[in-house]
């Protein structure tokens, strides 16, 4: 039979008799509960509720007669998620005082039907039992299945497995008031016998399954061992509550598939998740830093200081912005260079340029680097200076509690450099070089609502084309340069 254990025999060696069976890699059905490793969904629990019953029909049927020992312990699973029945039969080799099963164990009681508890104090003298006692010991079994837990889990919480069996033995009798008042007080019903504990939440969550499912167990563990069911019977009421869908390997099979497309879904969506997540990295990056650059990190390359022959470096300031500040209040004044430079960095994004730094009203940009862009350099950031004062004069000044006009001065230089990624924590792409401070004495000389910029960059300006400029005369700086405004 199928649903029954494979014995292969015996191996008599003093002062123990060990018992030879076929291999069972899951173990039994109390290992597979207790481990929790596999959660278990009610097609596999109700697949192995029918092989338990037809296992025991077999059995019933059979010159055996009865098993009386059923329980978990004994219900073994092979690779296929069947279950095979074992511990049944063999009184003679029990009897031999060589066999040694912990009979002490009051626990291993728990599937016992109360006639049989009455009648017996140990599990080694129930023998074979009864039929109706197997039945009752299949409905205990069923509520493992319900709980995922030993039998009687919940009422181990304030009873001991010794005064459980003596409230399955006789609940009413009068010695044992203190005990069932124990249990009432627990949650146990006043009226009915006492039974494991199963929360409705542990059922199926189909109402036909869990209807049917509680009503199998009520009439398996009936207090009357002639009103409980045969398993014949609790056979047709399985497949009757869980009609027979197909085979369970074919079963685990489809919710294999079905996992593997939500395993799938999960990862396409972790997958989206994670290219937002990287996209908002870049983005966030991008703003620190040149999108070269980061590039260049994200690849892990190395990222060395680089020399540049010549680019265009801009200045920009409020004029007069002190005396302006000292009329504002520090939020006013926040408020007034955090909507200015909001302005100035949606210009910039029309133009080949890379903001390296804002200092209090100072604005400073570069173009030429790290993306060498020839004579280019020196007109884009032309065109962002033109577009900076055009956006100044029609700056909203409502910022601020003063009445007055922001004007802007701003100052380029054009000329070589080094530029590279300086700190760890908080990385800054930094220029050096006299290129860098001609440029902020150009702006520093520069006048108000006007473009200061210096021989070299006009030169380059010359030879792209396209700009009108004004000599304005000899400026003493750092470094002299003739110097012109456009």
């Amino acid at each position: 039979m199928q649903t029954l254990f494979l014995f292969l025999g015996f191996a008599f060696e003093a002062p123990n008799v060990c018992q030879l069976t076929e291999f069972y890699p899951k173990g039994s059905l109390e290992n597979v509960l207790s481990a929790h490793k596999v959660p278990l969904d009610w097609d596999v629990k109700f697949s192995i509720l029918k092989d338990i019953a037809r296992g025991m029909e077999y059995i019933h049927g059979s010159s055996i007669g009865s098993h009386g020992r059923l329980k978990s312990s004994n219900c073994m699973m092979d690779n296929r998620w069947s279950v095979r029945i074992g511990g049944f039969g063999l009184e003679i080799v029990r009897r031999s005082p060589k066999i040694s099963e912990n009979i002490s164990n009051p626990t291993s009681m728990l599937w016992t039907s109360p006639e049989l508890l009455r009648e017996h104090f140990q599990l080694d003298d129930v023998m074979p039992g009864t039929k109706p006692g197997d039945v009752y010991s299949f409905a205990i079994i069923i509520s493992e299945l319900c709980t995922e837990d030993h039998p009687y889990a919940l009422e181990r919480n304030v009873l001991s497995t010794e005064e459980i069996l003596i409230l399955l033995k006789n609940l009413e009798d009068p010695a044992n008031r203190g005990l069932r008042t124990t249990w009432i007080s627990y949650g146990g019903s006043p009226t009915d016998n006492m039974r494991p504990a199963i929360h409705k939440s542990q059922l199926p969550v189909e109402p036909q399954e869990q209807r049917g499912l509680v009503q199998l167990m009520a009439s398996c563990w009936k207090e009357f061992d002639a009103l409980r069911p045969t398993f014949k019977e609790v056979l047709m009421q399985l497949n009757s509550i869980k009609p027979v869908k197909g085979d369970l390997v074919d079963i685990l099979i489809k919710r294999l598939e079905q996992y593997s497309l939500k395993l799938e879904e999960q990862f396409v969506d972790a997958s989206k998740e994670l290219q937002i997540e990287k996209e908002r990295l870049e983005e966030l990056l991008g703003r620190l830093l040149p999108k070269k650059i980061v590039e260049d990190m994200i690849h892990g390359k190395k990222v060395e200081a680089e020399q540049f022959e010549m680019v265009t470096v801009c200045f920009s300031d409020i004029s007069d912005f002190v005396s302006m500040a000292k009329e504002l209040s520090p939020y006013e004044v926040i408020n007034l260079l955090n909507g200015l430079y909001m302005c100035f960095d949606t210009i910039i994004e029309n133009f080949d340029v890379y903001k390296v730094e804002t200092v209090r009203d100072e604005y400073m940009v570069v173009s030429g680097l790290p993306v060498r862009n020839g004579y280019m350099h020196a007109s884009e950031i032309a065109m962002l200076a033109l577009n900076l004062m055009a956006a100044i004069v029609d700056f909203d000044a409502r910022y601020t509690s003063v009445n007055r006009l922001l004007m802007l001065r701003i100052g380029m230089h054009s000329g070589p450099c080094v530029a590279g990624v300086v700190g760890l924590q908080m990385p800054r792409y930094c220029l050096f070089g006299d290129t860098v401070n001609t440029a902020s004495r150009m702006k520093s000389s520069s006048t108000a609502l006007q473009i200061h910029m210096s021989e070299a960059t006009t030169n380059v300006l010359k030879i792209v084309g396209g700009f009108q400029y004004e000599y304005r005369g000899e400026r003493e700086v750092k470094v002299e340069r003739l110097i012109f405004d456009f």
